[in-house]
């Protein structure tokens, strides 16, 4: 009984809590949304949306944005030599920015970054989200209050019977939901995605955290779920108990279902479901690595946006108005770089501006600028920019100098954002000084020789005259461990400085200085070193002579210079030698000789650079006496020239009679800066001739007044020289040969003779050569007749080309042949003439060939294609005798193609491997010879006519081809055309298709009537009309078949299939048919949709596919019938041409199966 009451008042606690849990719920704000949930029944069937809300005004979604830089705005690069960029990109959301609002966030990189990231990037998302109260989700609130009196009802009877605990985690569930939940923060990083052009870095976080907030939601309806079917009673309090259990399911499963369908929507429809914005500090952290942009300075901006289209527009408004930082770029040459102090020049009280120079090191790194900061007295400063000279000079301004005032002076270089300073020098201003103090050089001194042991140090200088009034001299040592010692300069400029306690050592070097004074102001002289002397040399020191060094060859980039020294022995004891090399700005280097004459010495931070000119020489010891070897200069070759090989060369062969030497080089690379190259060639006696080498390894070398004799040799290197030092390559050595193996002979071709007319009784026979030139050297012409019994004639030409060939007793008779070359002859090669046949003519033509007229031909049809020319030419009588007559055609091509008259006048012209086309003009003679003499008719031209048509081609009908289908990206033009049989005899068909831009591409049409046309170069575009047609030739007589258009299809469209639609069940009395296709991606652009229903009576209505697959189709005033049946297809269009789904087949069904 006592465990009775206990629950009994554990059940009436719970329900003051579940109670109290509902009125806080109530209070919630409530969330609007434009999706309302439809019931009926009491069953959730789906959603209605209601009009939706304007388009944004602005794509960015924060406000107070910033990009910071978490490892400062100077970069230094890493180990790799790239920088490392960590970016925060920080804001408030806009209130207007739901959950399914897209949400991308770009950094935009300046033109020197783009293509320049390494290895990609991450970016780190860290938003918070404003609470929610799952309950006050759309459609939820009636269906949350009626499972809440059911929850109630169940709890109150569970209570009554003892069962209430069973109902607690079931009611802390349900709480759960009525409560707002601070979903905390989204975090997550994802990859950052480098557009292809380089410009950007985005990243698009939209599905993740609308998946992290609907996986929260969902685990606390999933919670409910899961507790509400835990609940089981049972024994006699089930009875009462488990009805109430089920109406409380009942009333919870709309919840349930509700839920699941909100929880699948994306875009603007989870925008609806949950108005979740983002809040203040939510923030996007960037982490990439660069190279080297080439510049001290870059600029990158951010955004963030509501769109996953980043166009250059707003690209360029990001770029603009987005939040930005500026980096710069550390130069590791600036880094390690080190600005000296300034040496000032003295300050006088009045002075108006401070003025002294600075050594700049260098080099210098590129961009760099200097400047001179002064700090004056009273805190303020003053600057000037330091001359290239490294001089400056600083006004003061309203500053004027007091006497002991100090000003404080340092040099600021600034690179790529980066200061660096000097160390600071301190200036007291000076009282004025007498005059003449300012222009005063004090003279440096002159230092007797010191040894080791000595007391003290002696020397004089020369006080330049006249010395200011009241200026004193001291003459300042500084000795090796610092030390400094002084004394007085005695007037007439010696003097005597006391070492005291300090002592010297062998070797050791001490700087000297005369100070001038003058009004507190003091100068020095320019310092003189002294080495310490050994006590007392060795007496064979005197005559000891050291040797110039042996230096090995320097290039850029060495870090040392080596060589050897033969040290003449005996060495007198107690010497030591040093290796001294001075640079080009004057800089020494030096390292010890090692006992077997060999130095190298370190050239440090120095640098050299291709040309500098280094002096080396020993310098040798002995009891502190220094004597040096004569120095020996040594010029820095080019990086690479040291162990650079020159190539052997080519040389092309070369011939008795040649002028030059030709030949080529492959010269290795990389050939080092500022090496020039030259052929140089040794003639047999000696002498050599040069030629520069081409930069393509050419190179021609004129042999000046040696003629080549066959059999000499010569010898050619090319010889490489770099700052003065040659390298040569291995010789190549050539024989002179026979001019009859060169190509100017070998190619050489003979011209044939042109000779006069020979009759009966000529003793010689006459004529003229055009010898072709150049005529290779040592070639000479002679002109060889060959008589009718094959006797040959010979006999020189002369030096303008004529010809006369002596018959020696031939005596010519009419018709004999003679056969005519000319030969040339090199050596022992010889090349002959094409033969010229001449024909012994009568003595003299007949008298009365002198008044003939030859008459014109007349010239029969010439169509193209044929192989002869037929015509007829009425020759004048009486024909004097002797004559003779020949047809003569000129071909278009300059060819002439002739045949003998026939003593009818008939004659026929075969043309040969020569064809005739029509248009063609051919011109054409007779010509007449008589006794030698020739006469020409007139000339008659004829133009050759188009070829025989074959008769069966004029009623010849060419069908409209059939063209397959054409997409974007396709590079041919197929199809088919039927040809109309039989074909006309020599018939030929080619495919022809016009462009949009009016280009047309062709192709033959194979026997079969199939055809490919290459696109070559041009491309499609979806849209384009292609037309198309198959033009026939025969004969020359072209037809044409109608043309045949086609449009352009999108890419993919060729092979794209429509998928099946799902038909909803459709009932006796809906007014609509209704369903849904899973369009199959990517889908061909520009392609729509549309259902197609076909009613029972044939009749079709239609409606537009949404682009989620939906549609509805309206009945219109068809009325379904129990068991009708209708058909259902998904049509897709794309620029005209159309494709169908399987159709789908839906039976009417009865009223009493509908969820109505």
């Amino acid at each position: 009984m006592s465990s009775q009451k206990n629950q009994s008042k554990k059940s009436k606690t719970n329900k003051k809590v579940f109670q109290k849990a509902v009125i806080v719920s109530a209070a919630s704000v409530l969330l609007a949304s434009p999706i309302t949930p439809l019931f009926q029944d009491g069953h959730f069937i789906g959603f209605q949306e209601q009009t939706a809300q304007a388009a944004l005004a602005d794509v960015s979604i924060l406000n107070n944005t910033q990009l910071v830089s978490n490892n400062g705005t100077n970069l230094s690069p890493n180990g790799a030599g790239n920088y490392d960029l960590d970016l925060t990109y920080s804001g408030d959301a806009l209130a207007s920015v739901g959950l399914g609002t897209p949400k991308v966030v770009v950094f935009a990189l300046p033109t020197e970054l783009q293509g320049k990231v390494v290895g990609g990037a991450t970016v780190a998302i860290d938003a918070k989200l404003l609470p929610i109260t799952p309950a006050q989700l759309p459609g939820l609130p009636l269906l949350v209050g009626t499972a809440e009196t059911a929850l109630t009802t169940l709890d109150n009877a569970a209570n009554l019977a003892g069962q209430g605990t069973a109902l607690d985690p079931v009611i802390a569930a349900f709480q759960a939901i009525k409560t707002a939940q601070n979903f905390g923060n989204y975090q997550e990083t994802l990859p950052g995605v480098v557009s292809p052009d380089g410009k950007y870095i985005s990243v698009n976080f939209t599905d993740g955290l609308g998946n992290y907030v609907k996986q929260l939601l969902k685990g606390l309806f999933d919670a409910l779920h899961n507790a509400i079917n835990a609940v089981a009673f049972t024994g006699i309090a089930g009875v009462t108990l488990n009805p109430l259990l089920a109406t409380l399911k009942n009333a919870l499963n709309p919840i349930f279902t509700v839920v699941d369908g909100l929880l699948n929507l994306t875009g603007e429809g989870l925008n609806n479901l949950i108005s979740a914005s983002l809040l203040a500090g939510t923030s996007y952290n960037v982490k990439f690595a660069v190279s080297p942009p080439g510049t001290a300075q870059s600029k990158i901006t951010a955004g963030a946006i509501n769109t996953s289209l980043i166009s250059a527009g707003i690209l360029g408004d990001i770029q603009s108005e987005g939040a930005s930082v500026t980096l710069n770029f550390a130069n590791p040459a600036w880094t390690a770089y080190t600005i000296t102090p300034p040496t000032i020049n003295p300050v006088h009280v009045g002075d108006t501006s401070l003025t002294g120079t600075v050594a700049l090191t260098s080099p210098i790194p590129a961009g760099s600028t200097f400047s001179t900061v002064v700090t004056l007295p009273d805190g303020s400063t003053a600057t000037a920019v330091v001359n290239p000279d490294g001089s400056f000079t600083v006004p003061f301004g309203s500053y004027i100098p007091k006497s002991n005032d100090s000003l404080s002076t340092v040099i600021e270089g600034i690179n790529g954002g980066v200061t660096k300073t000097s160390t600071p020098v301190t200036t007291t201003v000076l009282a004025n000084t007498s005059p003449g103090w300012d222009t005063y050089v004090v003279a440096p001194p002159v230092i007797d020789a010191v040894h080791a042991g000595d007391t003290e140090i002696t020397g004089k200088t020369t006080l330049t005259t006249p010395i200011p009034t009241g200026t004193t001299f001291t003459t300042i040592i500084t000795l090796a461990n610092g030390t400094e010692v002084t004394a007085t300069i005695n007037p007439d400029g010696t003097f005597t400085v006391p070492l005291g306690a300090n002592a010297v050592t062998e070797g050791e070097s001490l700087s000297s200085i005369v100070q001038g004074a003058n009004a507190g102001e003091t100068k020095n002289s320019t310092p003189v070193l002294t080495t310490v002397l050994a006590a007392l040399p060795d007496p064979a020191w005197a005559g000891y002579v050291i040797a110039s060094p042996v230096v090995e060859p320097v290039s850029v980039g060495d870090t040392e210079i080596t060589g050897k020294v033969t040290l003449t022995t005996p060495i007198p004891n107690g010497s030591t030698f040093t290796a001294i090399v001075t640079l080009k700005d004057g800089t020494k280097v030096t390292a010890t000789v090692n006992p077997d004459g060999t130095f190298t010495v370190p050239l440090g931070s120095n640098t050299l650079t291709a040309g500098d000119i280094l002096s080396t020489i020993i310098q040798g010891v002995n009891g502190g006496v220094i004597k040096t070897s004569t120095p020996v200069e040594t010029t820095v070759l080019a990086e690479g020239w040291k162990d650079y090989v020159v190539s052997t060369p080519v040389v092309n062969p070369v011939y008795v009679g040649d002028t030059t030497v030709t030949g080529t080089v492959a010269l290795a690379t990389p050939i080092p800066a500022g090496t020039t190259f030259e052929a140089i060639v040794t003639l047999p006696d000696g002498t050599k001739v040069t030629a520069t080498v081409n930069p393509d390894g050419t190179f021609t070398a004129p042999l000046g007044s040696y003629i080549p004799k066959e059999g000499d040799t010569i010898s050619t290197i090319v010889e490489a020289t770099n700052n003065g030092e040659t390298k040569d390559s291995t010789p190549v050595v050539t024989t002179i040969k026979p001019v009859s193996e060169s190509p100017a002979w070998l190619n050489y071709v003979v011209a044939a003779p042109v000779l006069n007319p020979i009759h009966v009784g000529d003793t010689t026979l006459t004529g003229n050569v055009t010898l072709n030139t150049p005529i290779p050297e040592g070639t000479t012409f002679s002109t060889v007749v060959t008589l009718p019994d094959n006797t040959k004639l010979n006999a020189i030409i002369a030096p303008n080309g004529s010809i006369t060939v002596a018959l020696n007793g031939y005596v010519p008779k009419l018709g004999d042949t003679l056969s005519t070359i000319v030969e040339a002859k090199n050596g022992t090669a010889t090349k002959d003439s094409t033969p010229i046949v001449s024909v012994v003519q009568a003595t003299l033509p007949d008298p009365a060939w002198a008044g003939y007229t030859v008459a014109a031909p007349v010239i029969d049809s010439i169509h193209a294609g044929d192989t002869e020319i037929t015509g007829k030419v009425t020759l004048t009588a009486p024909i004097p005798p002797g004559s003779s007559f020949a047809t003569l055609v000129t071909l278009p091509n300059g060819n002439v193609v002739q045949a003998p008259v026939n003593p009818d006048g008939t004659f026929t012209v075969a043309l040969g491997s020569n064809t005739v086309a029509e248009g063609d003009i051919l011109s054409t003679i007779v010509q007449g010879s008589n006794g030698g003499v020739i006469k020409n008719s007139t000339v008659v031209e004829s133009t050759v006519l188009a070829p025989i048509v074959d008769p069966a081609w004029a009623g010849y009908v060419i069908a409209s081809p059939v063209v397959e289908p054409v997409s974007v990206g396709d590079t041919a033009i197929t199809g088919k055309v039927t040809l109309t049989t039989p074909i006309p005899t020599g018939s030929t068909f080619t495919a022809i298709v016009t462009l949009k831009d009016g280009t047309k591409v062709t192709a033959t049409v194979d026997p079969d009537g199939t055809f490919t046309v290459p696109l070559g170069s041009n491309t499609l575009t979806a849209g384009d009309i292609l037309s198309t047609i198959i033009q026939g030739v025969n004969g020359g007589v072209i037809k044409t078949s109608t043309p045949v258009e086609t449009t352009v299809l999108a890419e993919g469209w060729k092979d794209y299939v429509v998928s099946t639609p799902v038909v909803n069940p459709i009932y006796v009395g809906d007014t609509a048919v209704t369903g849904t296709v899973a369009l199959a991606t990517p889908i061909p652009a520009g392609t729509t949709f549309e259902a197609i229903v076909t009613l029972p009576d044939g009749t079709k209505v239609t409606a537009t596919v949404n682009p989620d697959g939906t549609f509805t189709a309206p009945l219109g005033s068809y009325t379904p019938k129990e068991g009708d049946t209708i058909s259902t297809i998904i049509e897709a269009t794309n620029n005209g041409e159309t494709k169908d789904s399987t159709p789908v087949v839906t039976t009417i069904k009865p009223v009493s199966e509908s969820p109505a």
